[in-house]
């Protein structure tokens, strides 16, 4: 395989790997637990998929704008595995209590191991890591700059409905953890 076919064979695995793992969380059920999730997942589904076909329309639509096809696996695939890395961390830290859907119990635990010991929402951080790492695909400069924020639409919503369920199920320990600890991006929000 030549260094052309590296990058996107990277690419292929990495997704297939990413793809294996997201489809391995959807057992996770916790029947028992309330569902607070104000449509929140389908908030992010729609505003990830318009992020994406936004993006996909302008790299076509503005080629000015594109950049080398190197730079393009040497920007995604970091990203890819960071976010992956994060969020399978994350995923690992939560345990039983990680679901697709936001759902609360009084007998759930305050997590503050792993990489919540540094962000409130780190499954999140790595969701957007890894999903901006495939945007970065593209090779596109303006495709990236639009993407970013529409994708951020659904998971700010998706982390404000998050949050408010936990503070109403856990009350006093969620708020104390959340003081000091930033949402997405240490010490950003």
């Amino acid at each position: 395989m030549g260094v052309d076919g590296i990058g996107p064979a990277l690419l292929l695995v990495t997704a297939v790997t990413w793809f294996v793992l997201e489809l391995r969380g959807l057992r996770t059920r916790r029947d028992d637990a309330d569902d607070r999730d104000r449509s929140s997942m389908l908030v992010l589904r729609v505003t990830t998929l318009a992020a994406f076909v936004l993006a996909v329309v302008v790299a076509y639509a503005v080629p000015g704008a594109a950049y080398p096809r190197p730079l393009a696996y040497a920007l995604a695939l970091p990203l890819l595995w960071a976010g992956m890395a994060i969020r399978w961390r994350s995923k690992a830290a939560l345990g039983g209590y990680f679901t697709y859907r936001v759902r609360t119990s009084a007998d759930q635990p305050v997590v503050s191991s792993g990489p919540y010991r540094w962000v409130r929402h780190p499954a999140y951080l790595g969701m957007a890591l890894a999903l901006l790492g495939f945007a970065c695909v593209l090779g596109n400069w303006l495709s990236l700059l639009l993407f970013l924020p529409v994708m951020l639409v659904g998971v700010v919503y998706r982390i404000r409905v998050e949050e408010q369920a936990l503070l109403d199920a856990l009350g006093d320990a969620y708020a104390d953890y959340c003081r000091g600890r930033a949402r997405l991006v240490p010490r950003v929000w």
